[in-house]
């Protein structure tokens, strides 16, 4: 599975947990508010890819607020 794919699987994964509890128990706000603190809330939640050279050569890491350290990849 290609990872800017599963990233961007898990941000649509955390929008939608996000704003489905923003809209079942806070009805007073607007949905274009909740639609927007849940893209703050995934953008802020989903895993970052990052492409970098070291001196081994191109390195893929991904960053998660989750995980402590950073995982990295060779391409």
């Amino acid at each position: 599975m290609n990872l800017k794919f599963l990233s961007a699987l898990l941000f649509v994964l955390i929008f939608m947990i996000s704003w489905s509890i923003l809209y079942f128990f806070f009805d007073q706000i607007h949905n274009n508010f909740k639609g927007a603190i849940s893209g703050v809330i995934a953008i802020i939640f989903a895993p970052k890819i990052i492409k970098a050279e070291s001196q081994s050569g191109r390195v893929i890491q991904i960053k998660w607020i989750f995980l402590s350290k950073v995982i990295s990849l060779k391409k």
